[in-house]
């Protein structure tokens, strides 16, 4: 396990590194009076520096109650799109209910196992290198639950050492937006089969359609909590929230597909994430977003998860991910068989004066669901191998990519946040690895020129010095090293303290490098799967991406209401052209090489 407390990194370090950061997004006067204000900051953070490093001295980790409360547990606004990643499955062989009820039955079984995995101590420890890794999310990721306050929420956090028999044995299932307590485990704690799993599963099909409630969980918090208050007063509801609270997940079963005529043009790859990450309206009733773990089970093959980020990255979501798919793949087909256990329908009591702001929510959701835009995509031109054999680094290689393609459709620099770990460090979440460098401008600028002045060998060595200078904001930010979350820390510290904020967080410069149009995240699997999650901004994109050997699956999310910049379709495209740009110009340089030899 780590032994590392999250340093805090010194100040003029971070000053220095700020000014290069933000150097491709000013010109040469709004640097110089940006130098001015940075050597201000210099002065006027010394004293918070000061306090910050006694903070470190008497915590763990410095940042991480701060980053649980000020990035998730204060959010006011909505889990799904803004907060809740979603993650989709390689399509599956099941193509009826019954088999879907099977693939379900192994899917929750593997789950199981990894719990069991995880409470023993089993699991391997994740490294990067030989450098072990904290592994405090993969502890929190099965039973924990966000609750909804009115100014801050909470989590109920998993405790395997918790012995209530009612806690963390069952599921809370939802199937056609009826909620289920569904038994995982026998009278002596073994988990219950994938057969008597699946022959549980089999008595759903008859079942009406119930209460729409599950979409409160994707309303803006400062709705949801208040009606969240009012329905746990009412004891009739006590078993529906011990029901989801203390459930290990949820499991959703889905029996409509997303309607087609909502989004044109999608296909079913694409529609099948849109179902796992927000439902589409159609199967939005159908789960709960304040539960750190949704299996969802569509129709037509695919199924995918939807996680509450609040406890965990998309590392620790994709490993679980990763092992129960790999059973699934290798696991015998589920039959029926005689169980003792049983289902439990759980009654929902509402209120009448209730009905109509919860029919108030669902108008409101499906207009957030409106505004959501997304493209999943196959790059089938290179993968990992490609940059292996070229003894370069695939994330810099698709994150300077990332950088010519948004120049190419916007026409300026894209301010971009790659999501590096931190799990060095004890409760460790994540750094900003800043992908926008001077090197990767000048890359850019090389490869747009009008009359091609530049040589193929200069450009080829560009871009060497963009992909070096990634790889070295990474490794800086992976240890620690980084700038935003230091000057995070600063402004936290200066507000906890009632002292004044230094001029540069209100500084232009600041605010526009801030503005993060590009949020980006490798979430790396074994298999065909890809994670999405909405933009950072309203005229941002989203970018998730899973490098593969041969190939890099990545998804593009967008806002379409009130915004004409954007548009993840024609993004997608420009991001295809300028790999391709780039795999040609290391192909190039290779047979240059060659020649020479």
């Amino acid at each position: 396990m780590c032994s590392c407390s999250l340093p805090v990194p010194k100040l003029v370090q971070t000053a220095q590194k700020y000014l290069k950061t933000v150097a491709p997004l000013l010109n040469n006067d709004e640097f110089n009076e940006t130098k001015k204000v940075v050597d201000e900051f210099l002065q006027e953070a010394e004293p918070l520096q000061q306090l910050l490093l006694k903070r470190a001295d008497t915590e763990i980790n410095w940042l991480s109650q701060w980053w649980l409360d000020q990035t998730y547990l204060l959010w006011r606004g909505n889990l799904p799109i803004y907060y809740n990643p979603g993650a989709l499955f390689p399509k599956q062989k099941y193509r009826n209910f019954d088999e879907q009820l099977k693939f379900a039955a192994n899917f929750i079984y593997a789950l199981l196992k990894y719990r069991k995995l995880i409470d023993n101590d089993l699991l391997p420890i994740d490294r990067a290198g030989t450098q072990m890794l904290c592994m405090d999310q993969h502890t929190k990721v099965f039973g924990t639950c966000r609750i909804p306050g009115e100014k801050i929420d909470r989590l109920c956090l998993y405790d395997k050492n918790i012995k209530n028999t009612n806690m963390y044995r069952h599921a809370a299932l939802f199937y056609r937006n009826n909620i289920y307590r569904l038994p995982l485990y026998d009278d002596n704690n073994n988990e219950l089969s994938p057969s008597s799993l699946y022959s549980l599963l089999n008595n759903l099909s008859n079942d009406e359609c119930g209460q729409l409630i599950g979409h409160l969980t994707a309303d803006e918090r400062r709705h949801w909590a208040p009606i969240y208050k009012e329905l746990t007063s009412d004891p009739n509801n006590d078993l529906l929230f011990d029901t989801i609270h203390n459930s290990l997940f949820v499991v959703c079963i889905d029996d409509k597909e997303i309607e087609s005529k909502n989004y044109k043009n999608k296909n079913s790859k694409t529609l099948a994430a849109l179902n796992f990450f927000h439902g589409g309206v159609t199967n939005t009733s159908n789960r709960w977003f304040d539960k750190t773990i949704q299996l969802i089970i569509a129709p037509n093959g695919y199924a995918g998860i939807n996680y509450e980020h609040s406890c965990a990255e998309g590392g620790p979501i994709m490993a679980m991910i990763d092992y129960s798919l790999e059973y699934c793949q290798n696991a015998s087909i589920p039959e029926l068989v005689r169980t003792t256990s049983s289902y439990t329908k759980v009654p929902i009591s509402i209120p009448k004066h209730l009905e109509q702001q919860i029919i108030d929510s669902r108008k409101r959701v499906d207009k957030l669901i409106e505004n959501f835009d997304v493209t999943i995509v196959s790059y089938a031109e290179f993968g990992k191998q490609f940059a292996k054999l070229n003894k370069l680094s695939i994330d810099a290689i698709i994150q300077v990519g990332l950088q010519l393609a948004y120049f190419r459709m916007h026409g300026k620099p894209g301010v971009c946040y790659e999501s590096g770990s931190l799990r060095k460090f004890h409760f460790g979440r994540t750094e900003t690895i800043r992908s926008c460098t001077i090197e990767a401008q000048q890359f850019i600028r090389s490869m747009l020129e009008k009359h091609n002045e530049t040589t193929q060998e200069t450009k080829y060595q560009l871009l060497l010095n963009a992909i070096q200078a990634h790889r070295k904001y990474t490794n800086d930010a992976i240890n620690g090293q980084g700038v935003d979350r230091h000057l995070l820390g600063l402004k936290l510290i200066s507000i906890e303290n009632h002292l004044p904020l230094p001029v540069l967080y209100n500084h232009f410069s600041y605010k526009r490098a801030m503005h993060f149009v590009l949020s980006t995240s490798q979430i790396a699997s074994k298999h065909e799967c890809v994670m999405l999650f909405g933009a950072a901004v309203n005229d941002g994109y989203g970018f998730c991406y899973n490098p593969l050997n041969d190939q890099i699956l990545f998804m593009i999310s967008t806002y379409k209401l009130n915004n004409n910049d954007t548009d993840a379709e024609q993004f997608s495209q420009y991001i295809c052209s300028s790999l391709s740009a780039i795999q040609q110009l290391i192909k190039s340089n290779a047979n240059e090489l060659k020649s020479k030899l």
